[in-house]
């Protein structure tokens, strides 16, 4: 685990020995929750975690569903799909 050199976050995370260490002290000085679950980066993935999706929905009509949800969580003028 390594943050790019001057960040805030690089200092938050302290020096303790371990990976999972570092990645607690980030947390706790920030306040922020890291993300440790499997990525999403292909169709299948997202078919696993969004299990209410049709599955007659072809493979971009998943992805663009995919999309528009992360789109939501994003503010709206950060948001490349409304």
């Amino acid at each position: 685990f390594d943050m790019f050199e001057g960040t805030d976050a690089k200092a938050a995370a302290g020096d303790d020995s371990t990976a999972v260490d570092r990645v607690a002290a980030l947390e706790a000085a920030t306040g922020c929750t890291v993300y440790r679950g499997w990525p999403i980066t292909e169709v299948r993935d997202v078919r696993r975690c969004y299990t209410s999706l049709s599955p007659q929905l072809s493979d971009a009509e998943a992805w663009m569903s995919y999309e528009r949800k992360v789109a939501a969580a994003w503010r709206s003028d950060r948001s490349r799909l409304l």
